[in-house]
């Protein structure tokens, strides 16, 4: 089985990506969305948020997402605390999928904004990087999300520079097609 992480900027179009591969019938992990779901059921980690973060953030035994937010995307120690609270969890779930989704598939995909911090750059074969300039990305987060400039500043600044080995760039940008280049990607690694 060979693992690929799928990361880039926020609004770069990572989902997009994942999108794709995932409609050419390969796994994707999603640590977005796992890591709300990891949170969201397991009270250990909402008491250490509480904890370390805030306990304005837990209502009613359950995380407000936006305080969460509004808290660690404008205090990069607190943005670390969540990520040291989160990411080992996160860690451990991908290994039980990647051990289930290798019985059945060659390639797995692993969407992430958060690679070198969260570690997962150690645990996966290869990387791809999605860019797009950033205009492009303010304007489709403002457009399809509400974000404004300063939180996308603020968001931005908070994940990491993408300078790694085994990188491969995936441009995302009006006039530039993803499907060949993703396709192109793929052949190389099946004949690997």
């Amino acid at each position: 089985m060979i693992s690929i992480a799928v990361t880039g900027g926020i609004g770069s179009g990572k989902s997009v990506v994942c999108r794709v591969v995932e409609c050419m019938g390969y796994p994707v992990y999603d640590c977005d969305s796992r890591a709300k779901a990891i949170m969201d059921n397991n009270p250990g980690i909402l008491a250490e948020i509480a904890k370390r973060i805030s306990t304005d953030v837990i209502e009613n035994g359950k995380l407000n997402r936006n305080k969460l937010s509004s808290i660690v995307f404008s205090n990069p120690t607190k943005l670390t605390d969540l990520n040291r609270i989160v990411h080992s969890h996160v860690r451990d779930d991908i290994m039980r999928w990647m051990k289930i989704r290798s019985i059945d598939s060659r390639l797995v995909f692993i969407e992430t904004a958060i690679l070198k911090e969260s570690e997962i750059d150690l645990m996966v074969d290869e990387i791809w990087v999605v860019h797009s300039p950033e205009y492009i990305r303010k304007e489709r987060l403002r457009k399809f999300r509400g974000i404004d400039e300063q939180e996308f500043d603020r968001r931005s600044n908070s994940q990491n520079n993408y300078s790694f080995e085994r990188c491969h760039v995936i441009i995302n940008e009006p006039g530039t097609p993803l499907l060949p280049r993703i396709e192109s990607l793929i052949a190389e690694l099946m004949q690997e």
